[in-house]
């Protein structure tokens, strides 16, 4: 294909998108209302602290003139913010890639050079390309997951905020709104959004670990457990010389990681070493290879699953 039909075809594709925004016209322009907004409610137009001290008995009045007016401000510049993403989001940006890729490899094709580079350039269209696609979609999929956040966290702080105006400004003075206010503007945006997420993520391991782990210690002190423990350890005392040495050295199940540094901080060393072996294995040894043991077999998971080969161990030993 020529440069220039490329180009045509290229800008043909991207004015045919532009319809695709998603949002009919405005009526009146966001800039001229926020400017007003701007004039009255934000410096250096007007410091509205120093007007709400003079205030005296209207305070209140002021504190919730001063809030709802840039309340009002933060949202339209939020929703023009959330408008330019879809108007000029991912069906735009990948036409003016594809564009500017078709192109740069149309220039480099109709320079006479040689056959290799022509083939370079198509492979390097075609990449290029890929690597438009790739990173649009993921901007597409990621997006609308970013705004529900921000939406979310914006109405969540809104909630604190006319929480606050029901109370008497001395309770909920300006000062205080005023640092609402800016959280509301930080959640509507996408650092916001992404400190948001991943705090909840957090929350969210936090709480699944807490639970578990109030799972797995039910589990560890169940009667039933604890009465599995007792018969092997009492099996472990009357072991033969060398076997409670030789079932350590090749654990019947995978230890985790509690259970190992355990056997490190008893020993000194860990499963496996010369050292290990010169510590625990003969018959001087045998009576400390035998609390380990039972240090062992009441650290370990008591699930049926696993103390099964570890009772399958000690009573082949005895």
């Amino acid at each position: 294909m020529r440069p220039s039909l490329a180009l045509a075809c290229a800008v043909f594709m991207l004015s045919g998108c532009t319809s695709l925004g998603g949002y009919p016209d405005r009526p009146e322009e966001i800039s001229d209302k926020t400017s007003k907004l701007r004039e009255r409610y934000f410096l250096p137009n007007t410091d509205v602290l120093a007007t709400y001290a003079g205030k005296g008995s209207d305070r209140r009045a002021y504190r919730d003139e001063v809030v709802y007016g840039q309340l009002q401000a933060f949202d339209l510049m939020f929703s023009d913010f959330v408008e330019q993403l879809y108007k000029e989001g991912v069906i735009t940006n990948l036409s003016l890639d594809i564009m500017g890729i078709g192109v740069g490899t149309a220039g480099a094709t109709v320079t006479g050079a040689a056959a290799s580079r022509v083939l370079s350039a198509v492979s390097a269209g075609i990449a290029g390309s890929q690597t438009s696609i790739n990173k649009n979609l993921y901007y597409e999929r990621t997006m609308p997951a970013l705004l529900a956040s921000m939406v979310a966290e914006r109405s969540k702080i809104l909630a604190d905020i006319e929480r606050g105006l029901s109370l008497s400004d001395d309770k909920y003075p300006l000062g205080r709104a005023l640092m609402d206010i800016e959280r509301y503007y930080h959640a509507g945006s996408i650092p916001g959004a992404i400190t948001t997420i991943t705090e909840k993520a957090g929350e969210t391991k936090a709480k699944a670990e807490t639970s578990l782990n109030v799972t797995r210690d039910k589990a560890f002190v169940a009667a039933d457990a604890q009465e599995r423990v007792k018969e092997l350890v009492a099996i472990v005392k009357d072991l033969p010389p060398g076997e409670a040495y030789t079932i350590l050295a090749a654990p019947p199940t995978q230890l985790d990681t509690d259970t190992s540094n355990m056997i490190s901080t008893v020993t000194g060393t860990t499963i496996g070493t010369q050292q290990f072996e010169q510590k625990l294995k003969g018959p001087a040894n045998d009576a400390a290879a035998k609390r380990l043991l039972t240090q062992v077999l009441l650290g370990i998971d008591r699930s049926t699953q696993n103390i099964g080969p570890w009772k399958a161990a000690i009573q082949a030993a005895k």
